[in-house]
């Protein structure tokens, strides 16, 4: 699902085979959600609006992790909880800024792989770096290991500004690989066939399917991630992908909040 007219639709089958969620839907979207230039009108109450009129109050912050194999569309995914209002922390994005940043890891990088890791600007030279990483493994453990305590380090700085939401999102391609996990209070793994996966990062990046299959295999298989997860959605061009993610949202809410049906079912539908 990448264009609106998919989105429209998916919506409209999903209020169709659950009415029940269908007025949940309609009570948190916000009024528009953007694709590219397009946008559509979506109702105005997110959850954030919801639990400000103190229509429900969180006795206890949930932290959540989502992640997925390369392609699986996490991102998709994360966009659309983040359109219900929780607040997500983009951990991938946010290395990228730390390492043009951080005192610490631009001491490290440039002992692991040189002065040319930074261009004349000061800035990180990503290709560069990329592509002397991911023709080193030991290398590239090297870098994870300088980077995720970081970046580790920033998402807890974060979190605290956000403890008074019911959860929060930590959106990382390598949630488990880099045993952040642990830290964590549930897991959402976002699966697809494997095939579906590499088209999706043909199309996206104009890659060889040699490169594709490399980036695949440096990742956990995604049967180990499932096995860990608390929750998985299935995004295999297959599966209606706004139940799933209204499902866990709700489940998330009940835990983190007092009497939260009450306020978002209609009276008798509970």
């Amino acid at each position: 699902m990448s264009d609106p007219e998919a989105f429209t639709s998916e919506i409209a089958n999903a209020q169709k085979a659950e009415p029940r969620r269908a007025g949940i839907t309609q009570a948190l979207f916000p009024a528009c959600l953007h694709f590219g230039d397009k946008c559509i009108p979506l109702p105005p109450l997110s959850y954030k609006t919801i639990l400000g009129k103190g229509m429900a109050s969180p006795n206890k912050h949930i932290r959540v992790g989502i992640t997925g194999g390369i392609g699986a569309g996490k991102s998709l995914i994360t966009k659309l909880f983040q359109v219900l209002g929780v607040p997500v922390y983009y951990a991938d994005e946010r290395a990228k800024y730390l390492m043009n940043i951080s005192p610490e890891l631009r001491r490290g990088i440039i002992r692991l792989f040189g002065t040319k890791a930074y261009g004349p600007d000061g800035r990180i030279n990503r290709p560069y770096l990329a592509k002397k990483a991911f023709s080193d493994p030991d290398k590239l453990k090297a870098l994870e290991a300088l980077v995720h305590p970081v970046v580790f380090q920033d998402t807890e700085s974060w979190e605290e500004k956000h403890k008074n939401v019911p959860y929060t999102l930590r959106e990382a391609a390598l949630l488990f690989e880099s045993g952040n996990y642990k830290k964590l209070d549930k897991i959402i793994t976002v699966t697809a066939p494997e095939e579906i996966r590499i088209q999706r990062i043909l199309q996206r990046d104009k890659v060889p399917r040699e490169a594709v299959l490399a980036r695949i295999r440096r990742q956990w298989p995604e049967e180990e991630k499932v096995k860990r997860s608390d929750f998985v959605i299935v995004n295999d061009n297959k599966h209606l992908l706004i139940p799933q993610v209204l499902a866990i949202h709700e489940q998330l809410l009940k835990e983190a909040t007092e009497d939260l049906a009450e306020h978002l079912l209609p009276k008798g539908k509970k």
